[in-house]
């Protein structure tokens, strides 16, 4: 890994309905970026934001609960007083160009979080976030 090497930002969003004040639209986004820096602890992202990631030290766990990594898929189920709440969020950062096996393997990280948290009270949001894969057009985007 490099300076100027190529990152892809995937995010799979399913806010929901009743979270008016979500700037998350629902879908699948992936975008192309750069790195723009490295150091032994943190990657740096051509981003409006310039998004920085960790990066695994030696004798170090990672902590997704705090801290993004570099091929390591991030899932946020975000609740208030519903279940439901504000909706379910994916985020992965690939130094691999996506493919459907990506999308699936993300599916399938969302699928456990929601299963170890909630179980069958959250089938129908898993449902609709595996048509919203199976039916992603990669040749379109």
């Amino acid at each position: 890994m490099k300076t100027g090497d190529t990152i892809w930002i995937v995010k799979i969003n399913k806010p929901s309905p009743t979270n008016t004040s979500c700037i998350n639209t629902e879908g699948i986004e992936i975008r192309e970026t750069k790195i723009l820096g490295l150091s032994d602890y943190k990657v740096c992202l051509d981003t409006d934001w310039f998004q920085k990631l960790d990066r695994v030290r030696e004798g170090r766990r990672k902590d997704l609960k705090y801290n993004s990594y570099l091929d390591t898929t991030s899932v946020s189920i975000r609740v208030n007083e519903s279940i439901l709440g504000d909706g379910v969020y994916a985020l992965l950062y690939s130094t691999k160009k996506p493919t459907k096996r990506t999308l699936n393997s993300m599916y399938g990280k969302i699928s456990n979080e929601i299963d170890k948290r909630f179980g069958w009270m959250m089938s129908d949001v898993k449902d609709s976030i595996y048509v919203m894969i199976d039916s992603y057009n990669f040749k379109t985007k």
